[in-house]
């Protein structure tokens, strides 16, 4: 196991085939390479790609969510 973010980034690089696995505080991580061409396009993606909030209203906001669900963003939050 690498001791470090630095460390797994360093590796990571190296060869991003391989996933690595590092400590981060008392927690223990795997970081590995994500294709984005192979990651559909999520709510929050379509949701972030409209850029900072600009004072719409929450019926506006409401709008703007449901017409990326009906653009293919189906996935629910995930409950807290």
């Amino acid at each position: 196991m690498t001791e470090s973010i630095e460390q797994a980034l360093t590796r990571l690089r190296k060869d991003p085939r391989r996933s690595v696995r590092a400590r981060l505080d008392d927690f223990e991580i795997e970081i590995h390479v994500v294709d984005r061409a192979s990651r559909p396009k999520r709510l929050g993606d379509r949701v972030a790609s409209l850029g900072p909030w600009s004072g719409e209203s929450p019926e506006e906001i409401s709008t703007l969510i449901t017409e990326a669900r009906r653009g293919g963003g189906a996935a629910e939050p995930p409950a807290l």
